[in-house]
């Protein structure tokens, strides 16, 4: 009733206020003040404003301003600036903080209704910049939700879960309960797949638990949803089963979070249970996530079902290819990341460090922890689109990594008289790879950390690694060393040639070794053996003396 009154009276308002241009004002600031609350009230009135009666650009932007706003609040998404478009001319220039902010945010939102993340981000950014000291923080805390949903369409989930903490905030400075439990929920689903250990996700678990309205069934959902992946992730199994029974006690039938409950059932080899929960799931939801695929695949191939696992994993597979081809397509370089750049270059120091650690990782281990790493996060957010592609190049490395480990093995076995230190540098090698198949094996990521951390000491240790590298190519290839020594290369050199072996260049080993003398210690390689300065990379060249030289 009271937004009827107040509909009549402010539609007689606009009939007066077009013979008299300096009453809109007053009207605008009426229509925003209850825009929040009555957008469909708002809409209403201002698509009753005759445009002539917007004396100037100043009422015509604010207009624009308030018209979008309660078009994206009626859930009426627009891909065109053609009603924001004033509103962007004005403010954008002469706008205050709040007006500048709130400017660039339904600027993105146009674009995220127009699937393009790139503007979208560079809006946002932009919005976050020019109104850092606005005290909108309603606007403030939409904005950071907004970028964080387009860091989770594309998996950063650390930036995603980062984001919705601050998002947050912003929401609690201004009393919106609502939308600060939903980004409470989304931040402790992001820091689950990231696998926290800061304890932010128990603190973020603690806070839902107190603030949660019990009366609405909507935050009922998301709270037993977010509730039953953290205390799957961190808590025990029984602690799980009792969340879950309150979990179908509390919320009504017809809106239990069946997926959820399946997965759980799944990681807890319940199969049956699973398949049962999946199906209530299917009563509940004609139309299937590529997560739903994902899980009925794995429960019906562990119950002994293999036809209804195919079926399920191939429609899994062509959801999450869809899905893959839709990320590439976009260009996911946000202005945010080149902002900053701009601002720190402690960004590219990592970057420059990362590739020098590729460099000096043997290709198949390191290609291996890697994967590993992204496949322990796509089974941890098993209810997010993944890229299940990968999952057939990890399983071809550790074949890789296994042949390995029998090569090593057989040089062992057929060397009975081989060197002591040759021995414990293989034997050495030889136990890592060993953690790393068996992590494997029995998927323990505790056994992966634990075999990242001796690789990473390994590397370290650069006067022991070089040895050690040159010790193993000895065990498998003697006559490969001893050519070299006949060749009159330095121990020095011969440590050289064995990391060319690794498939390293020149500029690898010398930023390993942090030396500028890379280049006289190749010349003087390339005398010794014979190579042309100019039209053989020694690299290759060296590789070829390797490979036709008898093997232990």
């Amino acid at each position: 009733m009271k937004k009827t009154i107040v509909l009549l009276v402010l539609c007689i308002c606009i009939h007066s206020c077009t013979a008299e241009h300096n009453s809109i004002t007053p009207l605008l600031d009426d229509i925003e003040s209850f825009i929040e609350d009555s957008p469909d009230s708002a809409l209403a009135v201002l698509e009753n404003i005759s445009m002539k009666a917007l004396a100037d650009t100043k009422q015509k932007a604010h207009h624009s301003l308030l018209y979008s706003m309660a078009l994206d609040k009626n859930f009426i998404d627009k891909t065109d600036f053609s009603i924001l478009q004033p509103a962007i001319d004005y403010y954008l220039k002469r706008g205050n903080e709040t007006e500048k902010l709130r400017t660039y945010y339904y600027m993105g939102r146009i674009y995220d209704n127009a699937q393009n993340d790139e503007k979208a981000m560079e809006s946002f950014v932009l919005g976050l910049k020019n109104g850092n000291k606005t005290t909108d923080y309603l606007t403030l805390g939409r904005t950071l939700f907004a970028k964080a949903q387009i860091h989770n369409r594309i998996y950063e989930f650390d930036k995603f879960s980062k984001e919705m903490i601050k998002a947050s905030e912003q929401f609690k400075k201004c009393n919106k309960q609502s939308s600060y439990f939903n980004s409470l929920t989304q931040a402790l689903r992001g820091l689950i797949i990231t696998n926290d250990t800061t304890g932010t996700a128990e603190l973020i678990a603690q806070e839902l638990q107190e603030i949660v309205d019990t009366n609405n069934k909507s935050q009922l959902i998301k709270y037993y949803s977010a509730q039953i992946h953290f205390s799957m992730a961190y808590k025990s199994n029984t602690e799980t089963e009792k969340l879950l029974d309150d979990c179908i006690t509390m919320i009504p039938p017809g809106n239990a979070i069946w997926l959820t409950i399946a997965n759980h059932y799944l990681e807890s080899n319940q199969y049956e249970n699973g398949i049962e929960a999946l199906n209530k799931y299917s009563q509940e939801n004609p139309s299937k996530t590529s997560g739903y695929y994902a899980i009925a695949s794995k429960l019906y191939e562990m119950s002994g079902n293999p036809v209804s696992a195919l079926e399920n994993y191939r429609m899994y597979i062509k959801l999450s290819d869809s899905a893959d081809m839709e990320i590439f397509r976009r260009d996911t370089k946000f202005i945010e990341e080149r902002h900053k750049l701009e601002l720190d270059n402690i960004r590219v120091k990592n970057r420059k460090n990362i590739i020098l650690i590729t460099a000096l990782t043997l290709l198949a281990l390191l290609a291996m922890l890697l994967l590993w790493f992204r496949n322990r996060l796509r089974l941890r957010s098993i209810e997010n689109t993944s890229l299940i592609k990968e999952k057939e190049d990890y399983k071809t490395l550790c074949n890789n990594l296994t042949a390995e480990k029998e090569t090593l093995i057989m040089i062992l076995n057929n060397s009975k008289n081989l060197d002591s230190d040759i021995r414990n540098a293989i034997e050495n090698r030889l136990a890592i790879l060993n953690k790393f198949i068996k992590a494997y094996l029995l998927n323990d990521w505790s056994i992966t950390n634990k075999a990242e951390q001796e690789l990473e000491k390994m590397f370290n240790n650069k006067t022991k690694f070089i040895r050690d590298n040159k010790l193993v190519i000895q065990g498998n290839y003697p006559a490969f060393i001893k050519y070299l020594q006949d060749k009159g290369l330095t121990e020095k050199e011969i440590d050289f040639c064995c990391l060319y072996t690794m498939g390293l260049k020149a500029v690898h080993i010398g930023k390993y070794l942090n030396t500028t003398n890379i280049y006289n210690i190749s010349s003087s390689i390339r005398k010794k053996l014979g190579i042309d300065e100019y039209r053989t990379n020694l690299d290759k060249h060296i590789e070829i003396i390797k490979n036709n030289t008898p093997v232990s």
